[in-house]
């Protein structure tokens, strides 16, 4: 394959962007915080250091100014990151211009609120926020819900600091819509199931996506107009993602925008067998010769994802023996996936691995991913008792 057609995906964990641009027919480079097993398949893979982060990303990218570069979360929380890769290669998808406006909380609901579209306040002075538990408290440089929480029950507001701000609290279903947009069209993908409960201290924590979900013909219209909002308004480009609450009266509120591929474009990928990576290249003026709609043939009813998180310190035994294909799975749904290397040491609220499945509907594809998660903690609720050291040691 071509230099022209090999992508290098960039994040902090980029496992998922890289199965989908092999699914699209590129070949792949990463860089990115694991290098999980299941990554280093794919193709040359380079692990940024934790000193650093995530600006050591960049210390792994070479300076080739025709590379395609596709990054993913949390670097829509570092602009700056973003800038520098540009110098680097030609990033496909959100510049970080783009990704500074959309992620200003404050002018994001100022323009989704002006638009007529529902969006939770939000204050960066916590001076007048009440702490009875109706707002919440948000890092800036938010991702994966990791840092937030209830004012007045999980935090105070006496201790804010600029790195926060604030935004109403709303009660209801958490959904994720998938977007695809260009200066000419902006299309919705479909709209996913987000899982979220407690990893370890964090109760707002991502847990995985399940979908595409059944919404009706005006939620499907309401939706569309968002979308076109936030295109018209910050110029969003290529695939991304929208974080919302569905609220009791059927209100679909606009909570945050991610400008990049999103843990949901896989989920969407596997069900539906549409190379949503090979048509966010094309929106973003990569040729490669690969038509913008390729397939895999017939889709699934509905794909799911669930993170495991660590509930104790424990390392990864070799006995768990999920060394797996050594081939890349293509359109078949693994069973797991970010699989870590023998050895590999967790503490608290870690993920350490990613369940995958898929049912007939959404209901089916939750139950499935639960029954495989509870056997999946008990057979890590052996470990933590032993601590980090001796497992690794003993494999």
């Amino acid at each position: 394959m071509s230099e022209e057609a090999t992508l290098l995906v960039v994040g902090g964990s980029v496992r998922a962007a890289a199965m989908s641009a092999r699914r699209a027919g590129f070949a792949v480079e990463a860089v990115d915080r694991f290098a999980d097993v299941d990554l280093e398949r794919l193709g040359r893979v380079r692990r940024a250091a934790m000193e650093g982060w995530p600006g050591s990303i960049v210390g792994e990218v070479e300076d080739q100014p025709e590379r395609s570069i596709v990054w993913t979360g949390p670097l829509e929380n570092f602009p700056d990151v973003l800038e520098t890769l540009a110098d680097r290669g030609r990033l496909l998808g959100n510049g970080p211009d783009v990704v500074r406006a959309v992620r200003d909380p404050e002018r994001l609901h100022r323009e989704m609120s002006g638009a007529g579209w529902a969006s939770p306040e939000v204050r960066l002075d916590p001076a007048d926020v009440p702490g009875d538990g109706s707002w919440l408290v948000k890092p800036l440089r938010s991702s994966g819900g990791i840092g937030i929480r209830r004012v007045g029950r999980d935090s105070t507001a006496g201790q804010a600091s600029g790195d926060v701000y604030y935004q109403r609290w709303v009660a209801g279903r958490r959904r994720s819509a998938v977007f695809l947009g260009s200066a000419a069209n902006v299309e919705l993908v479909g709209v996913t199931m987000a899982l979220s409960g407690r990893a370890g201290t964090e109760r707002f924590a991502y847990r995985g996506s399940v979908g595409p979900i059944d919404v009706d013909q005006e939620a499907r219209q309401r939706l569309s107009g968002i979308g076109r909002t936030l295109v018209g308004v910050f110029g969003l480009r290529g695939l991304f993602g929208v974080d919302l609450i569905v609220d009791g009266e059927g209100r679909w509120w606009v909570i945050e925008i991610n400008p990049r591929y999103t843990a949901s474009v896989e989920v969407m990928e596997l069900a539906t067998g549409r190379a949503l990576m090979a048509e966010h290249a094309i929106v973003c003026g990569l040729n490669y010769g690969v038509d913008g709609r390729v397939r895999a043939g017939r889709g699934l009813g509905c794909v799911g994802k669930r993170v495991i998180y660590a509930r104790g310190r424990f390392g990864w035994p070799a006995r768990f023996g999920l060394g797996g294909d050594r081939e890349f799975a293509g359109w078949r749904v693994p069973r797991w996936a970010d699989v870590p290397h023998v050895g590999t040491c967790f503490e608290v609220g870690d993920p350490v691995l990613t369940l995958m499945d898929w049912g007939e509907d959404a209901a089916e594809c939750v139950r499935r991913l639960r029954r495989r998660e509870r056997r999946w903690m008990n057979r890590l609720g052996g470990l933590y008792e032993q601590g980090a050291e001796r497992v690794a040691s003993t494999g």
